[in-house]
């Protein structure tokens, strides 16, 4: 068995040369919604038309309707089609595989309207489902040493995508619950909430407070709301809503799942933390050497053609590019949108860019500054072909204009932040691939995520040293037709 992050992402790397096929079971295919049936329901109005075309909103006060339209921005399905024998469901969240492996819980205290307690949000009926009933503030402390007025848990679902992806699944379980942060963050920033993201909690108290079943569902990442400053405990605890067993019956998803132990070792590796140096970046462990003068970014210009809301609404993964140019202001502006947290986002990745058709821009693979004020040349030449190869031969990503790059030396993070670096790493890459998608969309751009690669070509490719790795790919660029 393994003993690091780093060993688990050795162990699930693809090689062309080890590759073998396997079927998927797919009388056993998971149910991607999860429910509590028979516990109080609690209906979410939002006003779609409301929220289309606004530029911002805020600060709020917290009251269900504005909750409502949090939870709108944050996860919805945003379109249905016909699928096989069944429905399928577009969200506003990307998902490898369209799994969604990842569940919202939300803490309630002290809102205008709202019964304090626990919910699950049922994203499928846009409601919340009661899981425990009453001041919560006991339990949050356990969790993360205070009570704040609006909490949110992330969890994964192990079978979701391991049915699919097995061992590798891990990964997605963190880059999808990265794509979920980050629409979380940017609705309550948008409606003038400024969240708080926390990374580092107590896991065992987390996964007891939300009842799951701790071999199948996990907690991983937080975000919260603080009261203000006025607010007090109660003396009395939550009470819980129904059977516990009962909840956490609700972590399983197929009628015959199969476990994984290596998730399940590398999801526990990954409940430990260390101690870490404040000068640490992971941009000088990567190996990589600038071969001439970093180029300035354009400054961002005001909106790109469609406002946030709308454009969260439109989201998909599109693969019909066309071998255009994006402007040097597109570029730009996507590039001032990575960097808005790069104090925090270079300690653990490097964004890196595959660029072949960006006007004005000599083809090559570049990395973003520290600063993000700038790209810096490591390589010259065109790379979108052999990227496309190393990413099991799919043709499609040829024809975009750049292949974003995520990279990471996971040994190095894990030396300063303890195994649980390697969640900061893949939660940061999910949550900026999220935020390249909606971007993207704005500017009337495609684009879709790749999480899978052969790992050691690609970080051989890119030109990183052997203890360093590529997370997540995106290929962005314009496509034939907008679909939508």
């Amino acid at each position: 068995m393994i003993a690091s992050a780093y060993e688990y992402h050795r162990r699930t790397s693809y090689d062309r040369r080890s590759m073998s096929g396997h079927y998927l079971d797919w009388a056993n295919q998971p149910s991607v919604f999860k429910s509590y049936p028979g516990t109080p329901q609690v209906a979410l109005k939002p006003d779609v038309s409301a929220l289309q075309e606004r530029q911002q909103i805020g600060p709020a006060h917290l009251s269900m309707d504005i909750l409502g339209q949090i939870l709108l921005l944050t996860h919805c399905v945003t379109a249905t089609a016909r699928h096989g024998a069944g429905e399928f469901y577009y969200r506003s969240v990307a998902s490898a595989g369209a799994l969604y492996p990842f569940e919202l819980y939300v803490g309630l205290r002290n809102i205008d309207a709202a019964q304090p307690g626990l919910y699950h949000h049922n994203v499928k009926d846009q409601a919340l489902s009661m899981l425990r009933e009453g001041d919560i503030a006991s339990e949050l402390k356990k969790i993360c040493g205070h009570a704040p007025q609006l909490s949110f848990l992330i969890s994964a679902i192990f079978f979701r995508s391991s049915w699919k992806y097995r061992d590798r699944a891990y990964r997605y379980h963190l880059l999808d619950s990265g794509h979920l942060l980050e629409n979380l963050t940017q609705a309550l920033s948008f409606m003038g909430l400024p969240p708080k993201v926390l990374y580092d909690f107590d896991d065992a108290a987390a996964t007891d407070f939300l009842g799951l079943d701790a071999a199948k569902e996990a907690p991983i990442v937080m975000c919260v709301v603080d009261a203000p400053e006025t607010d007090h405990d109660s003396a009395e605890p939550a009470k819980l809503i129904g059977e516990k067993a009962d909840l956490a019956a609700q972590s399983t998803v197929s009628q015959r799942e199969v476990e994984y132990p290596l998730i399940s070792t590398v999801s526990g590796l990954t409940r430990r933390g260390g101690q870490t140096q404040e000068s640490f970046t992971v941009g000088r462990r990567l190996g990589l050497q600038a071969v001439a003068e970093s180029i300035q970014l354009k400054p961002a210009s005001a909106n790109p053609p469609l406002p946030y809301p709308k454009a969260l609404f439109r989201r998909r993964s599109l693969r019909n590019f066309t071998k255009k140019e994006m402007s040097f202001g597109q570029f730009s502006w996507i590039a001032h949108e990575l960097a808005e947290d790069m104090p925090a986002t270079s300690r653990v990745i490097t964004i890196g860019a595959l660029i072949e058709r960006v006007e004005g821009v000599t083809p090559g693979f570049y990395v973003l500054t520290d600063d993000g004020a700038a790209i810096t040349p490591c390589a010259h030449g065109e790379f979108l072909t052999r990227s496309a190869h190393i990413c099991l031969d799919q043709g499609w990503l040829v024809n975009c204009a750049i292949h974003f790059v995520f990279l990471t030396n996971i040994g190095a993070i894990e030396d300063q932040f303890g195994p649980r670096a390697y969640r900061y790493a893949m939660l940061w890459a999910g949550a900026l691939g999220q935020r390249i998608y909606v971007g993207a969309t704005r500017l009337e751009l495609g684009c879709c995520g790749i999480g899978a690669f052969y790992d050691r070509e690609m970080a051989q490719l890119l030109g990183v040293n052997e203890d360093s790795q590529a997370l997540y790919v995106l290929g962005v660029g314009p496509v034939t037709k907008v679909l939508y």
